[in-house]
């Protein structure tokens, strides 16, 4: 019985931080802007717990997995492989944050770590 009572303080009394950065990766979907507010507000974070800790992390790194695909993408569009790829590849890094920003919401919601921080995808 204490247990239930001490995972139910735990996380009431956790931050608030981590999902303001994931709904921060989702308006960046529509400008870029607030994504680079969430990767500064990630990286200033004082994790309480390994929870907080992870999600961090996969906030910093889905940061950093963007902006190397966005490299990719614009080189191949100015590339002779052209729009097409490139395209592909732009639609690919949205989704791409889109699903890892759902993912860590989710997670965080229910007080769970991420499962694989280090992914190159989800």
């Amino acid at each position: 019985m204490s247990d239930d009572n001490a995972v139910v303080e735990s996380r009431s009394s956790s931050s608030a931080m981590p999902t303001i950065i994931y709904v921060l990766y989702l308006v960046a979907l529509v400008t870029a802007l607030p994504i680079l507010v969430g990767v500064v507000f990630a990286y200033l974070a004082n994790p309480r717990d390994d929870v907080e800790k992870s999600h961090y992390r996969y906030q910093i790194r889905t940061f950093w997995l963007c902006v190397l695909y966005n490299i990719l993408a614009w080189t191949l569009i100015v590339s002779i492989l052209g729009i097409v790829f490139g395209g592909a590849v732009i639609v690919f890094t949205w989704i791409f944050v889109l699903v890892r920003s759902l993912k860590g919401l989710s997670a965080y919601d229910k007080g769970q770590p991420v499962e694989d921080v280090m992914t190159w995808l989800w």
